[in-house]
């Protein structure tokens, strides 16, 4: 039976709602007009044309119904559940947006962004340049593919001397590199990869500041290690053979996060060595102490990479944090907010969509003027 939009729009309230209800065990308090009139306000935010200058990608009906029922999941609280009991406060400005905004507030997404730093210092910014060989490195061609990713071809025949790349994203850009041995990997916002074009001798060895998903190429014989460059200088070692994992180590966390998703590896640092499982997280706090986390949400560790924000039991400033790098926006606050999410929220629209689905809950609200965004207590 094909379903049209109003059908899959009264069967995913009725649904939300029976979802609520069931996981309160409790009455609901909104009522149905309340619902209905949150319900519609949302679908009205999906269908509301994109401000951009530059191409954002259309949603299906299907997704945009998703996105829905993801961003109210987002309203549930990790502390409490919590229920919406009151409309969307709307202020009075030009924009249809609760958020309340400048005139110059029209912050889009990021995107593939990133600029490639060769060995002799020379930089490439990858947004502006052609497909195809951009450069060479020794006998090493870097070719920038169609899809907008970096890949290295090597003939295999021997090179003189080891020479390295550095890929860095800004705020606001990721990146896809092919290394020269089949590595492949993601690299998030305000972040950067340090590697040799042609990797020899016994290890594969690379180094990263920020946050990287990798998917190393299986070479038993050639150890795969991975550098952590932190501020503090003490970011560790990851030492693999084939596996895929994550790395978070940016500067503004307190923590670094190493998350295996298959394989194995092991994080070697000044204070010993820790084996890492898979599902595992290793916690390595910059004081040096360490912990592993199993189980870990894998989801939410690999969302960045799958362009989605996902939060569990995420403090608020954790969440802008992640905004942040991702729309290059710069945050501040007023007032104390404790505030924890649990949701999803799809990461190709206008920053205001995301800080409405926030705003949403009840707790927080956001003022925004040109790229700068003040968080302020409900």
């Amino acid at each position: 039976m094909l379903l049209n939009s109003e059908t899959i729009s009264a069967e995913l309230s009725a649904g939300l709602k029976e979802l609520w209800f069931q996981s309160a065990g409790n009455t609901l308090r909104l009522t149905d007009d309340r619902w209905d009139d949150r319900f519609q306000f949302l679908l009205r935010q999906l269908n509301e044309p994109e401000t951009a200058v530059a191409p954002v990608k259309k949603l299906s009906t299907w997704h945009q119904f998703s996105w829905v029922a993801a961003s109210i999941l987002l309203l549930l609280f990790s502390s409490s559940l919590y229920y919406l009991s009151a409309p969307p406060k709307f202020h009075k400005t030009s924009s249809s947006f609760p958020v309340k905004t400048g005139s110059s507030s029209v912050v889009i997404p990021g995107g593939n962004h990133a600029v490639l730093i060769l060995s002799d210092g020379t930089s490439i910014v990858l947004d502006s340049s052609s497909n195809g060989t951009i450069a060479s490195q020794g006998s090493t061609k870097i070719i920038k593919l169609n899809s907008g990713q970096l890949a290295y071809n090597s003939p295999g025949q021997p090179q003189a001397e080891v020479l390295y790349n550095t890929l860095s994203t800004p705020r606001g850009g990721k990146y896809q590199v092919t290394l020269a041995d089949g590595t492949v990997v993601w690299l998030n916002s305000e972040s950067s990869l340090r590697y040799p074009t042609v990797f020899k001798g016994t290890d594969r060895k690379v180094e990263i500041s920020g946050e990287a998903y990798f998917e190393v190429a299986k070479n038993p014989g050639h150890p795969f290690k991975v550098h952590i460059n932190v501020a503090t200088g003490e970011g560790g070692e990851v030492e693999v053979l084939g596996t895929h994992f994550n790395v978070n180590a940016f500067d503004n966390e307190a923590t670094i996060r190493t998350t295996l998703f298959e394989g194995s590896i092991r994080m070697n640092r000044a204070n010993g060595v820790t084996p890492i499982k898979p599902g595992q997280q290793l916690q390595a706090a910059k004081d040096g102490k360490v912990a592993i986390v199993n189980n870990a949400d894998l989801e939410s560790v690999i969302a960045w990479k799958e362009d989605r924000f996902q939060f569990e039991d995420a403090d608020l400033k954790y969440v802008m944090r992640q905004i942040a790098r991702w729309y290059d926006i710069e945050v501040a606050y007023k007032g104390n907010i404790t505030t924890h999410f649990d949701g999803s929220i799809p990461k190709n629209v206008n920053v205001v969509k995301v800080l409405n689905m926030l705003e949403l809950t009840g707790e927080v609200e956001f003022t925004i003027e040109g790229r700068k965004v003040v968080v302020l207590p409900q």
